[in-house]
């Protein structure tokens, strides 16, 4: 994804979709941010996020905030 205009773009249903194909055959392990752009994300992580897990900082040292704080 390339950001086309200033400005920043709901991803949550493209996310939504991107979470629930880990483990599967066409897994993608990358999370689309508002402002346009993705990252390569850890399978564990995608997992918790896909089943609403809480984000233990002791493990994905930050993610919390960071994912939060772009509104992911």
């Amino acid at each position: 994804m390339m950001p086309v205009a200033p400005g920043t773009a709901p991803v949550s249903a493209l996310n939504r979709i991107l979470c629930a194909r880990i483990d599967g055959p066409e897994e993608i392990r990358w999370l689309a941010l508002p402002c346009g752009t993705a990252l390569e994300i850890d399978r564990g992580l995608m997992r918790l996020l896909r089943d609403g897990g809480d984000i233990d900082a002791s493990q994905f040292h930050d993610w919390r905030e960071f994912l939060a704080s772009h509104g992911v």
